[in-house]
């Protein structure tokens, strides 16, 4: 089930790369409690998220990235900067599910993430970062290359609009991000099932849109 969850959380951050990352920090710096949905606490290599100056960092680079998404055209350059992103993005949050030790499950259920994050959890080895890369990172470039190439489309499609639509998009894609960073956590596999249905309604609308090129 931690495979999955990873896989989920992954994909979340290839839909919207640096708000899951705020969401894990906010947890991390005890704002919110992930404790209670299965991430109990960080490995040591990770702890730096619990600290401030990650909190800080995190929101400004979302907010960024939020802002971006609103202008035409800069939404395609930040799609394609946050190609290499958002598979390092989708390792981090798998990260905090693969790495997890083996605690009590009153623990998991009582305990916020931030006041486990130095109870001294192991060192996660190579190995381990590069399934989280595998598990979370390709999910995520696969889910922000659909993405990348709706928001092309729907451009395409709506051209007289200026691209308007394509900014009230981005923030359905901010909304469902965030219900697949807790669904992965809480359902993960209601997460991947949703996950699929996404990918198949945009590859029906690609197809529809290839074969009616007259609509451009």
């Amino acid at each position: 089930m931690d495979i999955i969850s990873a896989a989920a959380l992954g994909s979340s951050a290839g839909m919207r790369v640096f708000l899951p990352l705020l969401l894990l920090t906010l947890a991390a710096n005890g704002y919110l409690p992930l404790g209670g949905l299965g991430i109990a606490e960080l490995p040591t290599s990770m702890a730096w998220l619990g600290t401030p100056y990650a909190l800080a960092v995190a929101a400004v680079l979302y907010a960024i990235e939020r802002l971006a998404y609103f202008v035409p055209g800069v939404d395609h350059i930040t799609d394609v900067v946050e190609t290499f992103l958002a598979p390092l993005a989708g390792a981090v949050v798998a990260m905090a599910v693969l790495a997890q030790p083996s605690v009590p499950e009153t623990v998991n259920v009582l305990m916020p993430i931030a006041a486990l994050a130095t109870a001294g959890v192991a060192e996660v080895s190579l190995g381990t970062w590069l399934t989280a890369l595998a598990v979370g990172g390709i999910p995520a470039l696969i889910m922000h290359g659909a993405m990348a190439i709706a928001r092309f489309v729907l451009n395409l499609m709506y051209a007289g609009c200026l691209g308007c639509l394509s900014p009230i998009a981005s923030v359905f894609e901010d909304i469902g991000a965030v219900i697949v960073f807790i669904l992965a956590l809480v359902l993960p596999i209601l997460a991947l099932i949703l996950l699929a249905g996404l990918a198949a309604f945009l590859v029906i609308k690609w197809m529809r849109r290839k074969g009616h090129p007259q609509a451009a």
